[in-house]
């Protein structure tokens, strides 16, 4: 399962990891290369080793990271600006995530996680290369899979 440690502004996925663990999951967060707007994939297995990195966001020091290949993921919890009832994702401009998702496999689940407050009953622009996400999370639950817009 890959998931962010949200920014003060996102929704937390903090109290996911230690179910997680405790279910035997292996947790994977993103670490953001600025040279290159990539994201690099590390195993996380406690909050202990976690520092502030790229953009404020937690990650783990280059000794502590465990590399992951995105081939391994099989849920993607993404974070936005905002999404859309089709699933369209507005990201926060750097294009991280628009280089990353479709390096998944095609089988991977993509859940975008939101306040409900982010999320628009009109559609968002689009461009061809924006994957939509399967599902969205908001703080009031799971929404089923998006209207087909593509």
């Amino acid at each position: 399962i890959m998931a962010y440690l949200a920014l003060p502004q996102e929704l937390s996925l903090d109290a996911l990891y230690p179910a997680a663990w405790q279910s035997a999951k292996t947790m994977v967060i993103p670490i953001s290369q600025p040279a290159d707007h990539q994201l690099l994939l590390s195993r996380l297995d406690s909050f202990d080793l976690l520092s502030t990195g790229a953009y404020h966001i937690r990650e783990l020091a280059p000794a502590w990271r465990k590399s992951i290949a995105c081939t391994k993921i099989d849920l993607c919890l993404v974070p936005g600006v905002a999404f859309d009832l089709y699933g369209n994702r507005l990201g926060f401009g750097a294009g991280y995530y628009d280089r990353f998702l479709p390096r998944l496999r095609k089988d991977s689940i993509k859940i975008g996680v939101c306040f409900s407050v982010q999320l628009s009953s009109k559609q968002l622009p689009i461009d061809a290369y924006d994957i939509p996400m399967d599902y969205l999370l908001t703080e009031q639950g799971l929404i089923p899979p998006p209207l087909q817009n593509r």
